[in-house]
């Protein structure tokens, strides 16, 4: 026998936002809970690899259990501009990225090139390191706010009525990894993830 329930669209509305805010800018231990080889679609490194990578904040944490979302591109140094080579930009987060799993490059005073071995997929889930997140603004959140926004003010046009509030871009907030960082002794995190060189808006 079907089971009912009485709901009104105000209740449909209020359930699509059900967000979580950002946690606050600051450093926190993660392990990588899961992670996937993903192929860049577009721009100047269109078809080279990267690792698509779910991060659980550790225990003992203001928002542990929650997950951080970021791709890091596989490869040491972006394309050029113009396309060419592979030797363009320094890939920061690939360097960081595996410097936190206990990879070891060659030093800088070494000019020749050495073989660096990097760990497996496998190795890699599960791992313990930490993050330096900070706050920045949710671009696709907000322009798909806008664009309700715009349908509900076609609506209530149409009725005779007041349109909605407009959305604010301030009000679409997300959190963002800056910096791969080693694991971090639990007692030199701030209990808030607070930290006194935070990025932030």
């Amino acid at each position: 026998m079907a089971r009912t329930v009485n709901l009104s669209g105000k209740d449909v509305k209020k359930s699509e936002n059900t967000g979580f805010a950002p946690l606050p800018a600051g450093k926190y231990n993660v392990t990588v809970f899961d992670l996937d080889e993903g192929e860049y679609k577009n721009g100047v490194n269109k078809g080279r690899p990267f690792l698509k990578l779910q991060l659980r904040i550790s225990d003992g944490q203001k928002g542990a259990n929650r997950r951080l979302f970021v791709n890091v591109g596989d490869f040491p140094y972006w394309k050029n501009k113009d396309g060419s080579g592979s030797d363009g930009a320094s890939n920061f987060l690939y360097w960081q990225f595996y410097k936190s799993l206990g990879v070891v490059f060659p030093g800088k005073d070494e000019e020749d090139e050495v073989e660096v071995v990097l760990p497996d997929l496998e190795e890699i889930e599960g791992a313990s390191l930490a993050v330096k997140v900070k706050i920045v603004k949710d671009e696709y959140a907000y322009n798909k706010a806008m664009a309700a926004w715009e349908d509900e003010v076609e609506k209530a046009e149409a009725k005779g009525k007041d349109a909605p509030p407009r959305p604010e871009p301030d009000d679409f907030l997300k959190n963002e990894v800056a910096e791969f960082l080693p694991e971090i002794d639990p007692d030199d995190l701030a209990s808030d993830g607070d930290d006194s060189d935070d990025f932030g808006l």
